[in-house]
């Protein structure tokens, strides 16, 4: 999602979230997301649960043209 939403809360994360993943009962190893991205900043955000959970991590990477 846009890297200047606001942090913490799941139901802000939903309303601006891009794509998404569920990642209950998911093995460790690799995840892949395909989405085009305009240039820009962004951060890929884990929340606890999909109904009111808190944002447990977060990753700001950058989109370059």
């Amino acid at each position: 999602m846009p890297a200047d939403i606001r942090h913490g809360d799941e139901e802000i994360n939903d309303e601006a979230d891009l794509t998404y993943l569920y990642l209950g009962g998911a093995e460790p190893g690799d995840f892949t997301f395909t989405y085009m991205l305009e240039p820009g900043s962004y951060t890929f955000r884990v929340n606890e649960t999909d109904s009111g959970g808190a944002e447990l991590a977060w990753i700001a990477f950058t989109v370059k043209k």
